[in-house]
């Protein structure tokens, strides 16, 4: 499909060399329109069959729809808003924004997604927590002779276990 350019570049020189628009075909058009309907179809169609327990990602969910949805924003954005056919920095621009939104991405999920799974030790010096142990060691070894063993009955306790069968 040939794509038709329409250069409204003037000889002036204050243009700062800016170039005409692209004029896509309506049949590239088309397609891209098609792949954006195919793959909204497809988030929706992966999300009812997740709710409905017909398939499970688990940890994956978002990921694979964020991965549709970057997709999806680079066609729009490559196509529609012509950055495919504009002055490369912008895309680096462009590119760049994705790049820093996916970092940013990155972090909430570390953020969010471990909350509650660690001990927070933090809060507690150093010092406090050596002080805390030696003082339970310290009650321990308090406690220690009431948790020792006693036997019930002594040796030369004769009341309750009669006469040892060697005695005369």
């Amino acid at each position: 499909m040939a794509e038709h350019t329409s250069n409204t570049s003037s000889h002036d020189p204050a243009d700062h060399g800016h170039h005409g628009h692209h004029i896509l075909s309506a049949g590239l058009l088309l397609k891209v329109f098609g792949g954006l309907v195919l793959l909204t179809v497809l988030t929706v169609v992966l999300g009812l069959m997740e709710t409905s327990g017909i398939i499970h990602l688990g940890a994956l969910s978002v990921p694979v729809a964020l991965g549709i949805a970057s997709v999806k924003a680079t066609l729009v954005a490559m196509f529609f808003m012509a950055l495919k056919y504009d002055n490369k920095i912008n895309a680096l621009a462009f590119s760049l924004s994705i790049v820093f939104l996916a970092v940013f991405f990155i972090f909430t999920f570390l953020d969010t997604g471990f909350r509650g799974s660690f001990d927070e030790w933090s809060a507690t010096s150093v010092d406090e927590l050596e002080l805390q142990e030696r003082q339970l060691q310290e009650r321990a070894e308090e406690l220690q002779p009431a948790l020792d063993a006693q036997p019930l009955v002594l040796p030369g306790d004769t009341a309750l276990v009669g006469p040892s069968p060697s005695a005369p």
